[in-house]
């Protein structure tokens, strides 16, 4: 079926409010889920371009009609002409709980327990987003029971103990975490819960805060696990990389596979916090991995049968700490180049005023490890 636009203007004062043109756009967030439809484009903006803090936390639950595979709805941001890659700025938190929805070029930025961005519906994506929560909370800025969050910047205070992205049955590709706070220690930068789905997260930057306790990536799970892709991850400045723990890497029903991440300085790069994974079912891949700057241990609890091609550097990989592209130090980021499939990576200009056309300008035609920052992206991920 064709696509429909639709238009939503927080603080438009004239106008039908029905949506049905740039002139008459739905003004509150509330008047647009009761008259959006499957099948809906929905472009956001708001009159003065400041973000949204006068309308209630967002629940999108009940559309007109509900979306579905052949006729998703997508919610997507702009500036001042749709398509134009601007980004729809609100002060609340998002949730969505429908299926097959898109919520593209959402800042979401507010402080509160509950996370900035959440969705529980299979098959929907974020992407493009950027997420800020600036209170230290177990539920984080990201949290997505299902779905998948693409090329989004999320950011969330950790001075307490608090998370920052949770992933319940949900994916995380191409994204840049980081906190707005230093860690105090026994915080989870990306926690995926395995039980019930298997979790991908891939292409990702980690920027950590040097805390000894914190934790790049927590794989956790009960008896029965469901197996995960952790690859192609940059991780800095974080305590354990990459963690199992809570049953994960026991009695497991598919694979775990983690391969191709650059980890350097950390207090320890993969380790299995449950034991060795002798009771695995299929087993743990552990290849192509390579860190530097591990004040501990590369490896715990994880049997060498499982671990291919050990990649260690002597050096700094990175030419800076800012896109996190690979360098051309012997022992450094050349070590990690030519190792790996070309590289899928968070892409910072996407979140910009100017849409990127061309998604894959600036990144480097070879093949590498890690999660490659976009050669000469002026972005230092602060929006």
């Amino acid at each position: 079926m064709a696509l429909r636009n639709r238009y939503l203007n927080c603080g438009l004062a004239s106008g039908n409010n029905d949506g049905t043109t740039e002139a008459d756009a739905w003004r509150t967030f509330a008047d647009c889920e009761s008259g959006v439809e499957a099948g809906d484009v929905v472009w956001c903006r708001t009159v003065d371009g400041n973000r949204v803090t006068g309308e209630a936390n967002m629940l999108f639950d009940s559309p007109a009609s509900a979306p579905t595979i052949d006729a998703p709805i997508a919610l997507i941001g702009y500036s001042s002409t749709p398509g134009d890659g601007g980004m729809f700025k609100w002060g609340h938190y998002f949730y969505n709980r429908e299926r097959w929805v898109l919520v593209e070029g959402f800042d979401v930025e507010q402080s509160s327990s509950s996370p900035s961005m959440r969705s529980d519906g299979d098959g929907s994506v974020f992407y493009r987003c950027k997420i800020v929560n600036n209170t230290a909370s177990f539920n984080g800025a990201l949290y997505m029971t299902d779905g998948t969050a693409i090329n989004c910047s999320v950011s969330a205070n950790l001075a307490g103990a608090g998370k920052v992205v949770r992933l319940f049955r949900g994916t995380l590709i191409d994204s840049y975490i980081n906190a707005t706070a230093a860690s105090s220690g026994g915080d989870l930068f990306v926690e995926a819960n395995i039980s019930f789905r298997p979790s991908v997260i891939s292409g990702c930057i980690i920027d950590g805060t040097q805390s000894s306790g914190d934790v790049g990536i927590s794989i956790d799970g009960d008896s029965a696990n469901y197996g995960c892709w952790i690859s192609n991850n940059t991780i800095y400045n974080v305590g354990n990389a990459i963690e199992f723990e809570d049953g994960a890497g026991t009695n497991m029903t598919q694979i775990m596979v983690t391969q191709n991440n650059v980890i350097y300085n950390a207090t320890n790069g993969i380790i299995n916090s449950r034991g060795t994974n002798t009771s695995s079912v299929l087993g743990h891949f552990v290849n192509n991995n390579a860190m530097g700057s591990i004040s501990s241990a590369a490896y715990t609890n994880i049997q060498d049968e499982y671990i291919k091609n050990k990649v260690t550097l002597t050096a700094d990989p990175f030419v800076d700490k800012i896109d996190f592209e690979l360098n051309d130090a012997p022992g450094g980021g050349a070590l990690c180049k030519f190792l790996g499939a070309p590289p899928r990576q968070y892409d910072p200009t996407l979140l910009g005023t100017t849409f990127a056309n061309d998604r894959d300008s600036g990144r480097r035609n070879f093949a590498s490890i890690g999660a490659v920052g976009a050669k000469g992206a002026e972005s230092s991920h602060v929006f």
